[in-house]
């Protein structure tokens, strides 16, 4: 029976050792991977893993929630804007979206996207007690009641868009499917959009790549001294 009670947990540690394994590989090809990818003309991209660069656009763009820009996607923070800021409400959304350039045109499923918007406008709102009906719908639609003004001296608003027309990479997975290519965000892959062609993933995926290495040797380690433990 003691011997049971050491061989079972070695063998769920060799499981997981061999899980976090599994995940360490896959990012260290996504390590490798991703900074090899050139920009591909939009017309030749093929399934798997691409880069591609071009104008964003949107048949039905939104308008974003506090100044009513149009746009393909909009985030927004609400922070008091005190001696310590607290954020109070965060939101963002997205518009059915596609990449163009001089080749061609692919739609992107920018809501499991990373998205890092090209435009941010930081608006502070003095008097609380003035608002627009505007300034107040926006804040209701956050979660902000007018009971809730008093509280706060300041409201600092920022607020960031992706615009039709804008210049930006994307990165992620490209599917043919029955109504066109797409790029879309893979199981244990990235979906970016960025103005830049890095789009800042890899250090992360370092990280997680060292944290996931480190686990594996740590749960081999342990699960061969259980099993070693439960034979003796």
């Amino acid at each position: 029976m003691a011997e049971l009670a050491l061989l079972i947990p070695g063998l769920v540690l060799l499981l997981s050792a061999a899980l976090a394994m599994r995940r360490a590989l896959r990012v260290a090809r996504l390590v490798k991977r991703i900074p090899a990818l050139a920009p591909e003309p939009l017309a030749k991209v093929a399934d798997g893993l691409r880069l591609a660069k071009g104008s964003i656009e949107s048949d039905e763009p939104l308008p974003s929630p506090f100044h009513a820009r149009p746009c393909v996607y909009y985030a927004y923070r609400v922070e008091d804007g005190g001696p310590v800021p607290k954020r109070l409400a965060t939101g963002k959304a997205w518009a059915a979206t596609r990449l163009r350039d001089a080749t061609g045109a692919v739609a992107v499923e920018t809501r499991a996207a990373l998205v890092r918007a090209p435009h941010a406008t930081v608006t502070r709102l003095e008097r609380l007690d003035q608002l627009t009906e505007a300034q107040r719908a926006f804040l209701r639609d956050a979660g902000i009641e007018q009971r809730h003004l008093g509280r706060f001296s300041a409201l600092t608003i920022t607020e960031y868009t992706l615009e039709s027309g804008d210049e930006v990479h994307v990165l992620g997975t490209v599917q043919q499917r029955p109504d066109g290519k797409v790029f879309y965000r893979a199981r244990h892959s990235p979906l970016a959009v960025t103005a830049t062609r890095d789009a800042g993933l890899v250090p992360g995926l370092r990280n997680e790549l060292l944290l996931f290495s480190a686990s594996t040797a740590l749960f081999l380690l342990f699960g061969i001294l259980f099993l070693v433990a439960s034979f003796a």
